[in-house]
């Protein structure tokens, strides 16, 4: 692989894993530096069985907080909780506007799939750039009917 090549595949899978390193900071953030808050339930929703909340925050807390308060999904307690007191206890980082996990908060395996698709589609690109790579070293034209691991069966 050329330099170049080597480059834009540094690029892409830094790219594609971002997300997922960031996630992992975040929460490993909340874990050591997360003090216990209470949030204000700024609104809820329900469709079927998911529960949304809207969260917001009050002084060192609400650092750059939209207007509509910051969504996170939850089980059914948490949203009975949520809706019935207007509060709920979180553990949140000081000064960090998004860094915070509520109690009953119910994951998504969305950005893992789509970061483990991302990086299949990137090996495949890697793979696939190699094997011509070595077609062209060993001299070989693909229209002469072989390739680099000899010729073709008939």
């Amino acid at each position: 692989m050329t330099r170049g090549k080597i480059l834009v595949l540094v690029a892409l899978l830094a790219l594609v894993n971002l997300p997922l390193v960031s996630s992992f900071l975040a929460d490993r953030q909340v874990a050591t530096e997360g003090r216990e808050v209470v949030a204000e339930v700024v609104t809820t929703q329900s469709q079927g069985d998911a529960y949304v909340v809207w969260l917001g925050f009050t002084g060192e807390y609400a650092a750059e907080q939209p207007e509509a308060g910051w969504p996170r999904r939850v089980d059914e307690a948490t949203y009975e909780a949520a809706e019935r007191d207007g509060t709920l206890e979180v553990t949140a980082v000081p000064g960090e506007p998004n860094a915070f996990r509520v109690p009953g908060e119910v994951g998504s395996r969305t950005g893992l799939w789509m970061t483990a698709l991302g990086n299949v589609l990137i090996a495949a690109w890697v793979l696939v750039t190699v094997r011509r790579s070595r077609r062209r070293a060993a001299g070989v034209d693909p229209e002469d009917g072989e390739d680099a691991d000899g010729p073709m069966p008939r």
